[in-house]
């Protein structure tokens, strides 16, 4: 296979400089319209993965929205308005979202903002000029996710066979496909290459020249990644496919078109979906508001919801796989077009949206500086920053600038909190500033014995009684949220 590349330039480039080129014809599909289409895919398999919106309003809201601009994706109204219910239901979830939703939901109060501003602005609306606008903070952000993702690894718990995320997810995996080895050896040399390929992956989609083999072994990695039976994975993989889209050639609506029109296949394929397109859509409408409705029922009714996850997953991952083959083959059949013209790099120009991914990375700094410790995309990193024995390999504990939320520890010894049972069963404490969170946001009656500071203490409240601590600030339940603590000993694997 061949790749396509722009002719070498004297200087180096990277992922932040824009790219001028001409707009494409008047009706055509443009690259707005392709982030729109397979925004509205990704936010379908979001929803998927994690079923409890079908029991909120904004929930249903956000659904409706996603349907709307999957059938009519060149709608730029559409997109801002998905985009905006996105982050106004990930806002109203939190602190209750996974890593790379509430990442997700950061991105999409991004593209808000530049959006919504030229929506308002008198005169039609340059297309080109607002996917420019987008790229530069959507690469930062994608950028920022792979740096967290591996600084979060590099701890001494994430290369112990016995315990490493790694082998947690293999041994997973091989629940799947019996085939998958899980040998000592094997566990650490897959820590090893997650390290080497999540290092990769951004380094080469940081430089022009190098940009198609990132791209390449990132399409690989996370595809099969996906198929890993755990909540979410196809849910993440289908996120950064999308966001792949910004490290594509600038002309790359242009080249997709052009590949689509020379492969036989792909183009009776695109023009069966064009004489069957509304009779599709209504199809999977209707299929969703179905499964939408049906799962409804589930959850309202108090079936086993772990049998009802496992089946929605099975679904999802049915429904991923051709969704993810096109995706991967569109991508290698855009990387193998030759352009038609090279694109002029132009220097990257400051805007006040980058303060968002500087924002975050700060943010995913805040398990060093003594704060929350989940959702900073320390998702399967066995990282402890709590405690007498943190972990990290060269990251002090001197960083930290409070003690008073991760070694400030609750242990509990009985609850009727499914939640906080759930997260203490193993006998690790939560910190707590997150047990004091989850008992507010628990049904009534709530029962919680429980040890704190080395005093041993009953917690019973019916409907309306008050209980014995204070509330957390509600900002500060927004954006804190803990893990339970391995205190000593070696780190678990957890989310």
């Amino acid at each position: 296979m061949t790749i396509s590349e722009p002719p070498p330039e004297a200087s180096v480039e990277t992922g932040f400089a824009d790219d001028h080129r001409p707009p494409p014809p008047a009706g055509g599909l443009d690259r707005l319209t392709i982030y729109a289409a397979v925004w509205a895919v990704t936010s379908l398999f979001h929803l998927i993965s994690f079923g409890v919106w079908v029991t909120e309003p904004v929930g249903i809201a956000l659904f409706a929205a996603t349907v709307t601009l999957l059938l009519n994706p060149r709608s730029a109204t559409a997109l801002c308005a998905a985009a905006a219910v996105n982050a106004v239901y990930i806002f109203l979830r939190s602190p209750n979202t996974a890593n790379h939703i509430l990442f997700d939901g950061v991105v999409n109060l991004t593209v808000v903002l530049v959006l919504l501003p030229k929506l308002l602005a008198r005169g039609p609306l340059d297309r080109d000029d607002v996917f420019e606008r987008l790229g530069l903070p959507l690469r930062a952000f994608l950028l920022v996710l792979y740096f967290f993702a591996v600084l979060h690894k590099l701890n001494r718990d994430f290369f112990d066979p016995d315990v490493t995320a790694a082998g947690e997810l293999l041994r997973q995996l091989k629940e799947r496909f019996a085939f998958v080895p899980t040998g000592e050896a094997v566990i650490f040399a897959n820590a090893v290459f997650t390290i080497v390929i999540e290092t990769a992956i951004p380094v080469c989609l940081f430089f022009k020249r190098t940009r198609p083999i990132g791209l390449l072994a990132g399409l690989a990695f996370h595809f099969v990644l996906a198929l890993h039976p755990h909540q979410g994975l196809f849910s993440f993989t289908s996120m950064l496919f999308l966001l792949y889209l910004f490290f594509l050639p600038a002309d790359f609506d242009r080249r997709l078109s052009s590949w689509a029109a020379a492969s036989p296949i792909v183009l009776k394929g695109l023009t069966l979906f064009g004489l069957m397109r509304r009779r599709l859509v209504t199809l999977l409408v209707v299929g969703a508001v179905a499964g939408g409705l049906a799962a409804a029922a589930v959850l309202v009714s108090g079936v086993d919801l772990k049998s009802f996850r496992r089946l929605a997953l099975v679904v999802g991952v049915i429904a991923w796989v051709p969704w993810g083959v096109a995706v991967v083959t569109a991508y290698i059949g855009v990387l193998k077009t030759v352009p038609e013209t090279a694109p002029r790099p132009t220097p990257w120009r400051w805007r006040p949206v980058l303060l968002l991914p500087a924002f975050m990375t700060v943010f995913y700094l805040s398990p060093y500086f003594g704060f929350g410790t989940t959702r900073v995309l320390s998702m399967f990193s066995n990282l402890r920053t709590e405690g007498p024995e943190p972990n990290h390999l060269f990251i002090p504990q001197a960083l930290r600038l409070t003690d008073g939320f991760q070694d400030d520890f609750t242990y509990v010894s009985e609850t009727n909190d499914y939640r906080i049972d759930r997260h203490t069963k193993t006998g690790a404490p939560l910190p707590w500033f997150e047990f004091r969170r989850l008992a507010y946001e628990a049904d009534r009656p709530f029962i919680a014995t429980y040890e704190r500071a080395g005093e041993r203490h009953t917690v019973e409240a019916g409907p309306g009684d008050p209980l014995p601590f204070p509330r957390p600030h509600f900002l500060a339940t927004k954006v804190l949220s803990f893990r339970p603590v391995d205190v000593t000993g070696p780190a678990k694997s957890r989310w």
